[in-house]
């Protein structure tokens, strides 16, 4: 027995030498020889009790005691000779995992704790089988994935398999079989020429259905299907083998296309996290925190990466030789102006982010986030101002009515910010770009960094003059808005500019009558909030204008020469209250239009030698269009005008005096305005009764898509709501200085005297109450309350008499904007109705 446990021991060794050294790559034992090693054990321990009641054996010891001693001996030597014959292995380890349990080169993580942890908590969500991780190119995904394979490694060590696979950036290849092919040579799976993909899936799909495995996939730059690649990926088969997929990429819509359900979108890094990460890295640490002075200018260059690791990471390097306050002034100015000039810029942030913008973007989305870079850095863009470029532009065309447009821009921004190109800006209605991203237009418009004069954008500088004529000779994109420019340069020399924007210069008070004369290519020009009075005549000279935007001026009257502008489409003249001059044949002369906007604007559509309804109705392309009347004729026949009724967006009814009520949405007056959003009706004295009424017995709703209404300076006005129909689709409410309004509603109806609550306005979130002296109530009649469930903000100002907040408990809690005093002074029915109010001091 003693011989044969010598040679099955000496076998055990050679095997565990040939285990050692493959599992130190990765592999691991068969199931085979792992029974075959236990048992040796079991063995191992059975021989030696056996050898050691031989040697304690008594002195005079029985014939049956020695017969019980030799029995078991024999019966170990002969497993043991069993043993030793089967431990004869070819393979000792598995040809599949062969990367299982071996760490990857990964970088530091910083501020990345909580997003490992909520993976970490997914690997044990049984509801959660697959997860896509999405984000801009360079804000850390495949240094997160790292982090979490590493992690599960030291945390989770009953997987059978992991997995990790990086696609390549190259549009041209079969990204299925490249995952395929992938997975297949890191489980050491044969990859036979012949085998078709559907082959090689059957494979794939054998060997993983039967293990617990993790599958990591990294940069995955369009939707696979997985279950052609041979991956058991359906919810049920994952459950059942308890395993997860992981997938990173660039553009949430891969997600979505692929049916993924738990989405985790890497976010840029925290200020904190980005200071410690840009200083970690600048080898002139000692010396940022030394001198104040370099020490703001490394602020700079940190903030102007925008939280993005390898901006911040690529920044840091290329300063971190510097050692003098001039070297860090000029690194900080090469940034914000030329950043390709600083070193690994192009190689490791740039051109990683214009692989995105290649392949996500075509020519519309382009445009979008053209004028999107355009604006100051940080600002809250309205994505309806970037729209409205955009038509002009005619990155959106083919529109048949307002609503389709702006849809169409939303998912044109929405597609932008799914591609990680643009962010959420302060609400759902704005957009906001990060500063690489800007840097990234800038580099391409300025053809990489080898003509970069093409892109002037100076936005929100502090600008008090406009650069000088040099400066504008070789731009194509000119961006000055927000600036205190007082003067314009009297001609320059421009021929390949085609965007001028000069808004929110409010010093801007005059523009040069032969400014215009040397910008033949001219498409898009914004005065808009400026202090311009009128239009020089020398606007003629841009024949290729397509958008024209003078809103918010003191524009008095609209020139002759506007109307020589053949190629216009988009004519933005709202908010100018002082014009009254619009020359008859001006508007009718603009055959291109397909969006004229004048909103509390010029409102005489019945004077003589003036622009008129016939010149409106002969714009056989215009798809937009916002109107102010002063007329009940006017107002009229734009109803009867299916063409221009059916493009109303917005439409502001001012000074009508013979205006004695309206009735809203249903009435024969809206029939063919289903696409106007905002009603303005202000300074209409006569004005008694605005009546909420919805037509239920009508076959066709009038008012689908009304979300503003706006009343002010009404003085006799009432609100009158009757019938128990709501209205919709009104989301805001705002009465201004309606002196003689009582109560916000007044019932009227077989249902008056209910004391319950009038439910009206079930999806308004705004309402604003300001300067209604006489304002007792919300709601007329005693103890009746309104219904607002939808409410987010409701502001009162300068309402002294209403003393009470007679509103239903909406479903959150909603902000009130009001005065201290008037809060404190407010009586509530219990302190529950108090509670369902947030009071928010102005």
């Amino acid at each position: 027995m003693s011989r044969e446990m010598k040679e099955l021991g000496s076998r055990r060794d050679d095997v565990e030498r040939r285990v050692s050294a493959a599992v130190e790559q990765g592999m691991k034992p068969t199931s085979q020889l792992q029974w075959w090693m236990e048992s040796v054990a079991v063995l191992e321990r059975d021989a030696a009790m056996i050898q050691d009641d031989f040697r304690s054996r008594p002195s005079s010891w029985s014939l049956w005691f020695a017969y019980q001693i030799s029995k078991r001996a024999d019966e170990m030597r002969s497993l043991a000779r069993s043993l030793k014959s089967k431990g004869d292995f070819e393979t000792v380890v598995s040809q599949v995992c062969s990367n299982l349990f071996m760490e990857m080169p990964s970088n530091e993580c910083i501020g990345r704790e909580p997003i490992l942890e909520e993976l970490y908590a997914l690997m044990q969500d049984d509801s959660v089988s697959i997860v896509g991780i999405h984000g801009m190119a360079g804000v850390g995904k495949s240094t997160l994935l790292h982090a979490f394979h590493n992690g599960v490694i030291s945390r989770m060590t009953r997987l059978d398999i992991i997995v990790c696979a990086e696609m390549r950036d190259d549009d041209g290849c079969d990204y299925e079989e490249e995952l395929q092919s992938s997975v297949m040579n890191q489980l050491r799976l044969p990859l036979q020429e012949k085998a078709t993909k559907k082959d090689r899936a059957a494979v794939l799909f054998s060997t993983l259905s039967k293990k617990k495995f993790l599958l990591i996939v990294d940069n995955l730059r369009a939707p696979i299907n997985l279950g052609a690649v041979g991956l058991p990926c359906s919810s049920a088969a994952l459950r059942r083998s308890n395993s997860k997929i992981v997938l990173a990429t660039r553009n949430e819509e891969v997600c979505d296309r692929m049916d993924v359900r738990k989405k985790m979108r890497v976010e840029c890094l925290p200020w904190e996290s980005s200071w410690a990460l840009f200083q970690g890295r600048a080898a002139g640490a000692e010396l940022v925190l030394s001198s104040s002075e370099v020490r703001a200018n490394a602020e700079e260059l940190a903030k102007n990466c925008g939280g993005l690791p390898c901006a911040l990471v690529t920044v840091a390097r290329a300063v971190a030789s510097k050692r003098t306050v001039q070297e860090w002034k000029h690194a900080t100015m090469a940034l914000s102006t030329r950043p390709w000039q600083v070193a690994g810029m192009v190689d490791d942030v740039l051109s990683p982010l214009k692989s995105s913008y290649d392949r996500f973007c075509d020519d519309d989305l382009k445009t979008c986030l053209l004028y999107c870079a355009m604006f100051p850095p940080g600002f809250s863009i309205s994505k309806t101002w970037v729209i409205d470029y955009c038509i002009g532009e005619e990155a959106i065309d083919g529109f048949s009515n307002p609503e389709e447009a702006y849809n169409r821009g939303y998912s044109l921004l929405g597609n932008l910010e799914a591609a990680s190109l643009l962010e959420r800006g302060d609400d759902a209605d704005k957009i906001r770009v990060h500063p690489v991203v800007r840097l990234l237009i800038a580099w391409l418009v300025s053809a990489c960094g080898r003509e970069t004069s093409r892109w002037l954008v100076r936005p929100g500088a502090g600008l008090a003059e406009a650069p000088d004529s040099e400066g504008w000779k070789r731009a194509r994109r000119m961006s000055l808005m927000h600036n205190q420019i007082s003067v314009l340069p009297s001609a320059p020399s421009c021929p390949d500019l085609l965007t001028l924007l000069l808004c929110e210069n409010r010093k801007l008070a005059e523009v040069p009558d032969t400014f215009f004369q040397c910008m033949p290519r001219l498409r898009v020009l914004d005065l808009s909030n400026t202090a311009i009075e009128r239009l020089p005549v020398g606007i003629s000279a841009l024949s290729d204008l397509q958008h024209l935007d003078v809103s918010h001026t003191n524009l008095v009257a609209l020139p002759q020469e506007v109307g020589t502008l053949g190629e216009l489409r988009f004519l933005q003249l709202s908010w100018t209250p002082r014009l009254r001059v619009v020359p008859s044949g001006t508007i009718s002369s603009l055959q291109q239009l397909r969006a004229l906007h004048m909103y509390s604007s010029y409102a005489d559509w019945e004077a003589a030698g003036s622009a008129n309804f016939d010149e409106l109705e002969s714009l056989w392309q215009l798809r937009s269009l916002d109107l102010t009347l002063q007329t009940v004729e006017a107002l009229r026949r734009l109803a009867t005008s299916a063409q221009l009724g059916a493009s109303t967006r917005r439409l502001h009814l001012s000074r009508c005096q013979g205006l004695g009520g309206i009735r809203l949405p249903a009435g024969a007056l809206w029939a063919n305005m289903n696409a106007l959003q905002w009603l303005r009706i202000s300074n209409c004295a006569n004005l008694e009764d605005v009546t909420i009424s919805v037509d239920c017995s009508s076959r066709r709703a009038s008012l689908l898509s009304l979300q503003e209404l706006v009343l002010h300076r009404l003085p006799k006005v009432k609100i009158m709501w009757r019938g128990d129909l709501p209205f919709l689709s009104l989301r805001r409410l705002y009465v201004w200085s309606c002196t003689g309004i009582e109560a916000l509603v007044v019932r009227d109806g077989p249902a008056a005297s209910d004391a319950t609550a009038p439910a009206a306005f079930p999806n308004v979130t705004h309402v604003q109450l300001v300067n209604l002296p006489e304002l007792k109530s919300l709601v007329a009649g005693g103890g009746a309350s309104l219904a607002l469930p939808a409410l987010e903000v409701l502001e009162v100002r300068r309402c002294p008499k209403l003393g009470s907040l007679s509103v239903a408990k909406p479903k959150a809690a909603a902000a009130v904007r009001c005065a201290a005093e008037w809060w404190a002074g407010l009586d509530w029915v219990d302190d529950a109705a108090k509670t369902s109010f947030k009071p928010v001091f102005i």
